[in-house]
């Protein structure tokens, strides 16, 4: 697998792999350079939970629940000064997430 150097020499490895661990449907990919592709889950919109619920008509607690522990979901963690008070995480799901869980947990008749 060939390796690009970045401004900052991040060494993202090129390749299909990538792409493939992101959850990235590979018609979305067709005809992308490597290295961009491989960027893809950075740049790719990102949806919060209220969006979600939206979308799907589920609430916010539901669409909590099953995004929580998937692969590839942003979690942001913010610091409490209270240690008794609840933690507030923010989920940011991206568009590859939401595909591929909503193609999972699609019905096949």
């Amino acid at each position: 697998m060939a390796e690009v150097r970045c401004e900052f020499e991040c060494g993202v490895k090129t390749g299909s792999a990538n792409s493939a661990m992101w959850g990235v449907p590979a018609e979305m990919t067709a005809g992308i350079d490597a290295a961009v592709r491989d960027v893809a889950p950075a740049i790719e919109r990102h949806y919060s939970v209220a969006q979600v619920a939206e979308l799907w008509g589920w609430s916010e607690t539901k669409v909590r629940e099953v995004f929580r522990d998937e692969p590839g979901v942003l979690q942001s963690q913010l610091r409490t000064l209270r240690p008794r008070k609840r933690q507030n995480i923010t989920l940011r799901i991206p568009e590859s997430v939401l595909f591929r869980v909503h193609e999972r947990m699609t019905v096949r008749g």
